[in-house]
């Protein structure tokens, strides 16, 4: 049932931006729902870069429902990470999740010019 009125709906928004040598990452909730997301603040942006792509990458992959990502950008992603992230989302959705961070392998930011 989607708006199930027994439970609070609590929206989160995941932009991800590539930039020409970076990439922008906003993360955003109400502020009423500032508890409820402290953890994802406490475990990204205190740890490495590195670290945080897999991170990221695992949100999304177990997460996001909506993912888009241009098909040029896509093609160039090495099939291995293709696969893999099509397996995560696949076999999480819906379903009880695994923390962040889990999929060690999975890092969908990988250079590709």
């Amino acid at each position: 049932m989607i708006n199930n009125p027994l439970y609070y709906i609590s929206p989160f928004f995941f932009t991800i931006i590539p930039m020409e040598d970076s990439t922008v990452v906003l993360m955003s909730y109400l502020t009423k729902d500032r508890n409820r997301y402290k953890f994802l603040k406490d475990q990204i942006v205190n740890t490495e870069l590195d670290q945080q792509k897999i991170l990221i990458s695992n949100i999304l992959a177990m997460n996001v429902e909506n993912f888009f990502i241009s098909p040029e950008r896509w093609s160039k992603t090495p099939v291995e990470i293709q696969k893999l992230y099509t397996n995560i989302f696949e076999n999480t959705m819906g379903r009880e999740k695994p923390r962040i961070g889990f999929f060690k392998n999975l890092n969908i930011f990988v250079d590709i010019d």
